[in-house]
């Protein structure tokens, strides 16, 4: 499979950023109970380590649902406007979601 030109997953990489902030901040702020499914299931990489690595203030947290009832049980109610945001390719390897909607990936993300 080919990689990506850097001008495409650049694209790429800012409409799912895009995407990403158009949802997840209004959840916060309305929707808190949705929260935990932003968040890859937990499960563990072949060395043990968990995933996700989900840390908030400094403090680790161990699962999304407990992410999700941190805001809900703890937080006080917020409201957020977006004014900018930054991205970056992670994995130039991605190969991009296609119409079929399977994701083809090469090497890791």
């Amino acid at each position: 499979m080919a990689t990506l030109s850097a001008d495409k997953a650049a694209k790429i990489s800012t409409e799912a950023a895009k995407t990403f902030i158009e949802t997840y901040y209004p959840a916060l702020s309305t929707s808190r109970s949705s929260l935990s499914t932003f968040y890859m299931p937990t499960s563990t990489m072949p060395d043990g380590k968990p995933l996700p690595v989900i840390v908030y203030n400094g403090n680790i947290i161990p699962d999304p649902t407990s992410m999700q009832l941190l805001f809900q049980e703890q937080m006080p109610e917020t409201r957020f406007e977006v004014q900018d945001y930054d991205c970056q390719v992670l994995n130039p390897h991605y190969v991009a979601e296609e119409r079929t909607g399977v994701h083809h990936r090469v090497g890791r993300i």
